[in-house]
Protein backbone atom coordinates (compact mmCIF):
# COMPACT_ATOMS: atom_id res chain seq x y z
CA UNK A 1 0.00 0.00 0.00
CA UNK A 2 2.82 2.35 0.93
CA UNK A 3 4.56 1.67 -2.38
CA UNK A 4 1.39 2.38 -4.38
CA UNK A 5 0.80 5.65 -2.54
CA UNK A 6 4.39 6.69 -3.17
CA UNK A 7 4.11 5.84 -6.88
CA UNK A 8 0.87 7.81 -7.20
CA UNK A 9 2.38 10.80 -5.39
CA UNK A 10 5.52 10.64 -7.56
CA UNK A 11 3.41 10.44 -10.71
CA UNK A 12 1.26 13.40 -9.62
CA UNK A 13 4.31 15.55 -8.81
CA UNK A 14 6.01 14.57 -12.08
CA UNK A 15 2.89 15.42 -14.07
CA UNK A 16 2.59 18.76 -12.29
CA UNK A 17 6.23 19.63 -13.00
CA UNK A 18 5.93 18.60 -16.63
CA UNK A 19 2.82 20.65 -17.27
CA UNK A 20 4.20 23.64 -15.34
CA UNK A 21 7.23 23.76 -17.66
CA UNK A 22 5.21 23.28 -20.84
CA UNK A 23 4.39 26.53 -22.65
CA UNK A 24 1.02 27.15 -24.21
CA UNK A 25 0.78 27.69 -27.94
CA UNK A 26 -0.01 31.35 -27.27
CA UNK A 27 3.09 31.79 -25.11
CA UNK A 28 5.13 30.08 -27.82
CA UNK A 29 3.69 32.47 -30.43
CA UNK A 30 4.69 35.48 -28.30
CA UNK A 31 8.26 34.20 -28.01
CA UNK A 32 8.48 33.22 -31.67
CA UNK A 33 7.35 36.68 -32.79
CA UNK A 34 9.90 38.31 -30.48
CA UNK A 35 12.64 36.03 -31.76
CA UNK A 36 11.70 36.70 -35.41
CA UNK A 37 11.83 40.44 -34.76
CA UNK A 38 15.15 40.20 -32.95
CA UNK A 39 16.81 38.05 -35.62
CA UNK A 40 15.39 39.36 -38.88
CA UNK A 41 13.84 42.81 -38.50
CA UNK A 42 13.88 45.13 -40.13
CA UNK A 43 14.01 42.89 -43.16
CA UNK A 44 15.52 44.10 -46.42
CA UNK A 45 13.03 45.69 -48.80
CA UNK A 46 11.31 43.09 -50.94
CA UNK A 47 9.21 44.65 -53.72
CA UNK A 48 9.21 47.91 -51.74
CA UNK A 49 7.94 46.29 -48.53
CA UNK A 50 9.96 45.83 -45.35
CA UNK A 51 8.86 43.95 -42.24
CA UNK A 52 9.72 46.01 -39.16
CA UNK A 53 8.50 43.65 -36.45
CA UNK A 54 6.12 40.88 -35.50
CA UNK A 55 4.13 40.47 -32.30
CA UNK A 56 1.52 38.08 -31.00
CA UNK A 57 -1.41 39.53 -29.05
CA UNK A 58 -2.62 36.88 -26.58
CA UNK A 59 -5.87 38.73 -25.84
CA UNK A 60 -7.01 38.75 -29.48
CA UNK A 61 -5.12 35.68 -30.77
CA UNK A 62 -3.60 37.85 -33.49
CA UNK A 63 -0.18 37.39 -35.02
CA UNK A 64 0.63 40.90 -36.21
CA UNK A 65 3.20 41.95 -38.79
CA UNK A 66 4.22 45.62 -38.85
CA UNK A 67 5.51 46.62 -42.27
CA UNK A 68 6.69 49.72 -44.09
CA UNK A 69 5.91 50.53 -47.71
CA UNK A 70 8.67 52.30 -49.65
CA UNK A 71 9.30 53.80 -53.05
CA UNK A 72 6.58 53.79 -55.70
CA UNK A 73 4.05 51.85 -53.61
CA UNK A 74 4.28 54.30 -50.69
CA UNK A 75 1.14 56.23 -51.59
CA UNK A 76 -2.56 56.29 -50.83
CA UNK A 77 -3.36 56.10 -54.55
CA UNK A 78 -1.30 52.96 -55.11
CA UNK A 79 -2.67 51.16 -52.05
CA UNK A 80 -6.27 52.14 -52.76
CA UNK A 81 -6.00 51.05 -56.40
CA UNK A 82 -4.40 47.67 -55.46
CA UNK A 83 -6.10 47.04 -52.09
CA UNK A 84 -8.15 44.04 -53.25
CA UNK A 85 -5.16 42.40 -54.95
CA UNK A 86 -2.87 43.04 -51.96
CA UNK A 87 -5.45 41.59 -49.56
CA UNK A 88 -5.94 38.50 -51.74
CA UNK A 89 -2.17 37.95 -51.91
CA UNK A 90 -1.81 38.24 -48.13
CA UNK A 91 -4.65 35.72 -47.63
CA UNK A 92 -3.02 33.35 -50.08
CA UNK A 93 0.36 33.70 -48.36
CA UNK A 94 -1.19 32.79 -45.00
CA UNK A 95 -3.20 29.94 -46.53
CA UNK A 96 -0.05 28.43 -48.09
CA UNK A 97 2.29 29.04 -45.14
CA UNK A 98 3.59 25.79 -43.70
CA UNK A 99 5.44 27.41 -40.73
CA UNK A 100 2.14 28.97 -39.56
CA UNK A 101 0.19 25.70 -39.74
CA UNK A 102 -0.07 25.13 -35.98
CA UNK A 103 -1.31 28.69 -35.50
CA UNK A 104 -3.84 28.30 -38.30
CA UNK A 105 -4.99 24.98 -36.80
CA UNK A 106 -5.56 26.85 -33.51
CA UNK A 107 -7.69 29.43 -35.33
CA UNK A 108 -5.35 32.37 -34.82
CA UNK A 109 -5.85 35.56 -36.83
CA UNK A 110 -3.14 37.37 -38.75
CA UNK A 111 -2.91 41.10 -39.21
CA UNK A 112 -0.71 43.20 -41.49
CA UNK A 113 -0.27 46.85 -40.58
CA UNK A 114 1.61 48.75 -43.28
CA UNK A 115 2.94 52.26 -42.71
CA UNK A 116 4.38 54.82 -45.06
CA UNK A 117 8.17 55.22 -45.12
CA UNK A 118 7.81 58.87 -46.15
CA UNK A 119 5.09 59.62 -43.57
CA UNK A 120 5.70 57.20 -40.67
CA UNK A 121 2.53 58.19 -38.80
CA UNK A 122 0.41 57.23 -41.82
CA UNK A 123 -1.02 53.72 -42.03
CA UNK A 124 -1.79 52.77 -45.63
CA UNK A 125 -3.07 49.29 -44.94
CA UNK A 126 -4.52 47.36 -42.01
CA UNK A 127 -5.61 43.87 -43.09
CA UNK A 128 -7.02 41.23 -40.75
CA UNK A 129 -6.96 37.64 -41.99
CA UNK A 130 -9.30 35.31 -40.10
CA UNK A 131 -9.73 31.53 -40.23
CA UNK A 132 -12.56 32.04 -42.75
CA UNK A 133 -9.99 33.63 -45.08
CA UNK A 134 -7.38 30.86 -44.94
CA UNK A 135 -9.28 27.62 -44.44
Amino acid sequence: MKSTTFKLAFFAVSLLLFTACHKSLREHAVEEAQEYTRKFCPTPDNNHVRTDSAVFNIQTDEYIYYCTLTGPIDSREFVDFHRKEITQNLRLAIRQSIPLKRYKDAGFKFRYICRSAAQPNTIWLNVLITPDDYQ
